[in-house]
């Protein structure tokens, strides 16, 4: 597969690149290109590196591993891995749109960049470190991930959460979230002509402190 930059359609080869990549060169305006590049913005890994290096970071494989099993820098990895994610974005927003549902239920998937809020609250770091979470919508019954957001645990993140929901659904369903307070306000501004909303809300007694503190993120 050659994958040109400009829409010319006589080319020629032009020798080729250090990883041995073939170059190609248009006879008419003279522009150059690597087969599959421009596939990846310019990144020299051809399709199946890459699709070997997604499947070992899907697999939940390092970055640091997944740079020495292939012999990757580690940098390369990291860009490809940003890049596949924002172009998979894109495809969930073009596409996953007023689709049926019947029953979505809610959830975030806490993790922290650096370090914990409290540190980074404590030692005045800037910056988008500290904690953060992954809003997901996923229908029971097909398993598919209807919507998600990066952002913090506020109102503002989720208000954004509920709008992405709401586009991505059509129709009237059952919406179950915890017990999270934001999402009552977000489900009323975008929501609540078209679901049959819940909370469902965990109690944990007779816990230790350490049993507390495992299932919960740091202060």
């Amino acid at each position: 597969m050659v994958i040109s930059t400009c829409d010319h359609s006589s080319y020629k080869k032009n020798g080729s690149t250090k990883s041995g990549d073939t170059r190609y060169r248009c006879t008419l305006c003279g522009k150059s290109w690597t087969a599959f590049t421009q596939a990846f913005s310019g990144m020299r890994v051809g399709m199946d590196m890459a699709v070997r290096i997604v499947s070992m970071l899907c697999e939940g494989v390092s970055v640091r591993g997944t740079s020495r099993l292939t012999g990757v820098d580690k940098n390369t990895v990291i860009g490809l891995a940003c890049l596949v994610g924002q172009r998979c974005e894109e495809y969930m927003a073009r596409t996953l749109v007023r689709l049926p549902a019947d029953d979505v239920q809610c959830d975030e998937i806490w993790q922290f960049i650096y370090c914990k809020r409290y540190t980074a609250k404590k030692e005045k770091y800037v910056g988008g470190v500290g904690d953060s979470y992954c809003y997901t919508a996923i229908e029971r019954n097909t398993k598919l991930l209807m919507a998600w957001h990066m952002g913090r645990r506020d109102e503002r993140d989720t208000l954004r959460f509920c709008e992405k929901l709401d586009r991505a659904t059509t129709g009237r369903f059952q919406l179950s979230t915890d017990g999270w307070k934001s999402y009552e306000y977000g489900v009323l501004c975008h929501l609540r002509n078209k679901v049959d909303f819940g909370m469902l809300v965990k109690t944990y007694s007779d816990q230790t402190r350490e049993e507390r503190r495992m299932y919960s993120p740091g202060p």
